[in-house]
């Protein structure tokens, strides 16, 4: 977990995810659907702990916060019958972010970040923010 993350909690919500999704850091569950990787930070500091899934960043998450946004992304993933892709990040939790670990999501995005937060970054072709350096 980044400093920022690790300070708000990161590792109570990598805990929480890990334990909603059955797996810990490295493993995928078993429809290999979701996979936690654990990073050391994504950069947004402002929002911790993140956690980012798929290419969207979550932040300012709690546990309870972090487990709400796998549970979302799991009913439109079931909804739309397909696996939408390991998750990671480095948010506080499996479900990624800056909590270390990742879960597959397409919900939350940068666009939510304020624009402050942003500022010195270009999206990248495949979403992900980069700060050019």
């Amino acid at each position: 977990h980044g400093t920022a993350c690790h300070v708000s909690g990161a590792t109570l919500v990598s805990e929480e995810i890990e334990k909603h999704l059955g797996i810990h850091a490295g493993e995928n569950t078993e429809d290999m659907l979701y996979t936690i990787e654990e990073v050391h930070c994504v950069g947004a500091c402002g929002m911790a702990p993140v956690v980012m899934i798929n290419d969207r960043a979550f932040g300012k998450l709690t546990p309870a916060k972090a487990v709400e946004v796998v549970k979302q992304f799991q009913a439109r993933v079931e909804a739309e019958g397909n696996g939408g892709g390991p998750a990671s990040g480095n948010g506080g939790g499996p479900a990624s972010g800056n909590g270390g670990e990742a879960a597959s999501a397409d919900d939350a995005t940068t666009e939510n970040i304020p624009e402050s937060e942003t500022e010195g970054f270009a999206e990248a072709g495949d979403g992900t923010m980069d700060r050019g350096d």
